[in-house]
């Protein structure tokens, strides 16, 4: 994916000045089309990683739903109210400009330096995360499972970020799924809740945090972040 890229969908004839202004404050190479053959061109070839896609177009809700389905690393704008919800967490529906260069900014400020991680630590990382949370009884099913797992990947890949300090990555996992920070945490809290709960194995839970209750998220994340560091070191050893 071209993190820098941008393609900018819209009807002929078409004044871009506001978003190529809101691009070029940002840094981003902008691609601008009319026609969906070469929208579909620009995707395979340069696979940007944001499609906004203009108010004044008016494209069936199939063919969007369709877009979204084959560019699922893409992160999809569109400028109209109008347009219904593609039912995902890569799609946004922003009214104005002014909220698109808001968000954008936002989003793509949180993900350009999520590469830290190269693939084979990125499989490793994954994969200690989701046993870790199975171990502690995390239900899958549950949208917090899936936040706390995103929690530790970014608190992981950040660099800037201090080991377990949670507060500064709910506004960014926020931002990702389109919800409120407030939002985030307590769906993690109760997902921690239910695990430590439903748990057989309560030896689990005071090894995270030494007392008879459920941990806190800081807790939990600090726990399997040492897990993660742990093998990742043996790993490269």
């Amino acid at each position: 994916m071209n993190q820098n890229s941008v393609v900018y969908y819209h009807k002929e004839k078409c004044n871009c000045k506001e978003i190529f202004d809101i691009c070029t404050k940002l840094k981003l190479h902008i691609f601008e089309c009319d026609k969906l053959d070469i929208l579909a061109y620009i995707m395979e070839k340069i696979s940007p990683m944001y499609v906004i896609f203009d108010g004044n177009v008016n494209l069936n809700q199939n063919i969007l739903e369709d877009f979204a389905t084959h560019n699922k690393n893409a992160f999809i704008y569109l400028l109209n109210k109008n347009f219904l919800s593609l039912g995902n967490n890569h799609t946004f529906i922003v009214e104005n400009f002014k909220n698109l260069e808001i968000v954008l900014s936002n989003h793509y400020r949180c993900f350009s330096n999520h590469n830290i991680i190269d693939e084979q630590n990125q499989t490793l990382c994954y994969k200690i995360v989701h046993n870790e949370l199975d171990n502690l009884s995390f239900r899958s099913k549950l949208i917090g499972s899936k936040y706390m797992a995103d929690l530790i990947y970014e608190l992981y890949a950040n660099s800037s970020i201090s080991h377990g300090k949670c507060n500064s990555t709910y506004d960014k996992l926020a931002l990702k799924y389109n919800t409120s920070s407030y939002s985030i945490e307590k769906s993690i809290r109760f997902c921690i809740l239910r695990a430590y709960q439903s748990c057989q194995n309560k030896n689990l839970f005071y090894n995270i945090s030494k007392t008879k209750k459920a941990p806190s998220i800081k807790e939990v994340a600090n726990f399997i972040l040492d897990k993660i560091y742990l093998n990742l070191n043996n790993n490269h050893s």
